[in-house]
């Protein structure tokens, strides 16, 4: 586990911080991230949507310098971290 966070401090900005999990797997096998994020606000929103993100990173073929994270964004009812358990339905 670990954490992160992001964004600007300052300026009237509200900032939200996230723990986040990585886990490191040998080749072939692909090392993966999971974690919660306030990622997206609508028009109708207070503020942002709390978001579960959880992926893999893959090489590009052609171009072996970039790497991809290529993964599923679910709707969080319940936060994984501190607030009760469970991921919650995709969104």
């Amino acid at each position: 586990g670990g954490g992160g966070g992001g964004g600007g401090e300052g300026g009237g900005e509200r900032v939200f911080r996230t723990p986040y999990k990585f886990v490191e797997r040998s080749w072939p096998r692909s090392c993966y991230v999971e974690f919660e994020a306030r990622a997206f606000q609508g028009p109708d929103d207070e503020e942002p949507v709390l978001m579960y993100y959880r992926g893999y990173f893959r090489r590009k073929i052609a171009d072996r310098s970039v790497v991809k994270m290529i993964g599923t964004i679910y709707l969080v009812r319940r936060s994984r971290w501190g607030k009760g358990g469970g991921g919650g339905g995709q969104g």
